[in-house]
């Protein structure tokens, strides 16, 4: 029976390739016809698994091999121009791709995810790898669309934080990364999306770009901005919010023994100078403070970058320590979060603790309650 079973799913997968020619003209691509190969190896590879868990396992693995078979070349029928993506790394148990008519394809190691696919990360971070040596990451809990998988290959970031590495490009070929108001675009460099807090200052943008190698051009609101290695975008941040104008009694309005007394003559008036002089003197520190705010992030961020994670969660407790209401808190609360995380470091669940009672709506929320446990 084994050998039938190996017979017809090849017969299926030949099938399915004619069918393609039959629909082109032109006939699939090299990539097409590999993606399908490398299903069936997938498909056989689970079969000879699952022949050591018993004839009544085995035949219920092959029996979903080969309704991915018949999902992946039925796709490739309906759309010519399939994508090469194809997942690799960490395929946990549950995670599929819904393609664009709704139809959900289990994702395991080698098999293609099409484009107009869309991936959600609920069980567990989900690695992707295209053939040409770029490869993403998508977080835990986060939300991507395969937009484009031809000359353009673009992505739709919905919800989470989505890493990319991005293999040098060739002639006429384009990389981007799209959020609901911002669009990145790339030519051969790593770097980070996340979806945040509306920050104010940036015009409302829930966009986050940080840079670790290489150039990206940021389009967003009309404008356009080119983010280096080492910095982020947007540079700015929120500031705190203005504090309430000192109310001072003027001179003279302050009490007088003698109705006929000039604010001149009166007492009062030099004392009401200086108490007014020092009241502004508050209003002027926010600048100072925002400053070290976003020194404190951008150098945590930069030791994360260069792999030394003790001295960035150091860095990042010191900021939240020290500027509890920042704009910038809840992110450093996060980066230190995934950080411990990252580093197996025990101190990790007290940390997503923290930050569920300091931000229990917060954009993290997901992570952090994976990390608390039941």
């Amino acid at each position: 029976m084994s050998d039938n079973y190996a017979k017809n799913l090849a017969d299926l997968v030949a099938s399915r390739v004619a069918r393609v020619d039959a629909a082109a003209a032109s006939g699939p691509s090299d990539a097409e016809r590999g993606a399908a190969i490398d299903a069936l190896s997938v498909a056989l590879a689970g079969r000879r698994r699952a022949r050591l868990r018993g004839r009544v396992a085995r035949g219920l693995g092959v029996f979903a091999a080969a309704a991915v078979l018949v999902l992946v070349g039925s796709a490739l029928v309906s759309r010519p121009h399939a994508s090469t993506l194809v997942l690799r790394g960490h395929p946990t148990e549950g995670t599929q791709a819904t393609l664009s008519d709704g139809t959900k394809v289990p994702l395991v190691d080698g098999v293609p995810v099409l484009e107009g696919s869309r991936i959600d990360a609920t069980y567990g971070r989900v690695d992707l790898s295209f053939a040409t040596g770029t490869e993403l990451s998508l977080e835990s809990h986060g939300e991507v669309s395969v937009v484009g998988a031809g000359k353009t290959q673009a992505f739709r970031l919905d919800r989470g934080r989505l890493s990319a590495h991005v293999a040098k490009l060739g002639e006429g070929e384009r990389f981007v990364v799209r959020t609901g108001d911002t669009e990145v675009e790339v030519r051969g460099t790593r770097f980070v999306v996340e979806l945040g807090p509306k920050l104010a200052c940036a015009g409302g943008t829930e966009t986050r770009v940080t840079v670790s190698e290489g150039v990206v051009v940021v389009r967003s609101q009309g404008t356009e901005a080119r983010v280096q290695a080492g910095e982020s975008w947007p540079a700015c941040t929120d500031p705190a919010p203005p504090a309430p104008p000192p109310v001072v009694r003027s001179a003279s309005a302050a009490p007088s023994s003698s109705p006929s007394s000039s604010p001149s003559s009166s007492p009062h008036a030099p004392e009401a100078k200086v108490v007014a002089s020092a009241a502004r003197e508050p209003a002027e520190a926010p600048p100072s403070s925002l400053a070290e705010e976003n020194a404190l992030f951008q150098a945590g961020l930069a030791q994360k970058r260069a792999g030394d994670a003790p001295s960035a969660i150091a860095t990042f407790e010191t900021l939240v320590r020290k500027h509890p209401k920042s704009p910038l808190a809840e992110s450093a609360h996060v980066e230190r979060m995934r950080l411990l995380a990252n580093h197996r470091d025990p101190r990790a669940r007290a940390a997503a603790k923290e930050y569920l009672a300091r931000y229990p709506k917060g954009y993290a929320r997901g992570e952090a309650m994976d990390l608390v446990g039941p």
